[in-house]
């Protein structure tokens, strides 16, 4: 077994001591992990409407589908998929973006993002799956997990919402960091630890959980801004 860390002093090419004590660290853990990583594979999954690309990085836990909001692609999870190789992490491009067929430039029919998602699940045969959905892929995390309940074990979602009846109110924290207007009161309550949490409690209960997370230093991109965080969060 190699030590975590080793100490390595430079010498000369007659094998004497360098005269400066230059030492180099060489981090052997996080070598080792890094070098046994499962590389990733791509496949091509035909949907309606064409053909989207999907990332499976491999790894020996329970699989986690992360999808991408809007105008991101599955880069956006770059960062975070390192911190996750517990898991067996797999990206997809939804069409239109990424490495993804692109579409015309039109309105999608009803439930093609479901459609999408569903057919990746098939063709790699995912089940019990933890579904992750930042932005607007929070929504179509939600409506396939309604939609195939039993193929879902857990769902994570990140700065979205979710509502389509017309009498839908958006919750009073999104109100409160959308409007402009509101931008010096939303700054002091979430510069303030007591304010925000009594924040994040007030929306926990709108919203029927209590599992509810800030992730300190990150904007609307956590995953990018914070992977380190939001990974412990995920495996949490």
């Amino acid at each position: 077994m190699f030590p975590s860390t080793r100490t390595v002093r430079p010498r000369r090419r007659d094998n004497s001591a360098a005269p400066e004590p230059v030492l180099i660290r060489i981090d052997f853990d996080s070598y080792t992990r890094r070098a046994t990583m499962t590389q990733p594979t791509t496949h091509t999954v035909p949907v309606p409407g064409g053909r989207v690309s999907v990332t499976d990085h491999g790894g020996p836990g329970e699989p986690m589908v992360l999808l991408h909001g809007f105008p991101d692609d599955s880069r956006i999870y770059d960062k975070l998929i390192p911190h996750l190789e517990a898991r067996r992490a797999i990206t997809l491009d939804f069409l239109g973006y990424g490495r993804s067929d692109r579409v015309a430039s039109a309105p999608l029919p009803a439930g093609q993002r479901v459609a999408e998602v569903t057919a990746v699940m098939d063709a790699l045969g995912l089940h019990d799956v933890t579904l992750v959905g930042h932005d607007a892929g929070g929504p179509v995390a939600l409506d396939y997990a309604l939609a195939n309940p039993a193929s879902v074990r857990h769902i994570v979602l990140m700065n979205c919402f979710y509502g389509r009846t017309p009498h839908f109110r958006v919750p009073e924290m999104i109100r409160l960091l959308a409007d402009p207007a509101l931008t010096p009161l939303a700054d002091a309550m979430v510069a303030d630890p007591r304010l925000r949490g009594w924040l994040l409690e007030h929306t926990a209960r709108l919203v029927g959980s209590d599992d509810l997370h800030v992730v300190d230093g990150a904007s609307h991109w956590p995953q990018w801004d914070q992977p380190r965080q939001v990974a412990e969060l995920l495996d949490g």
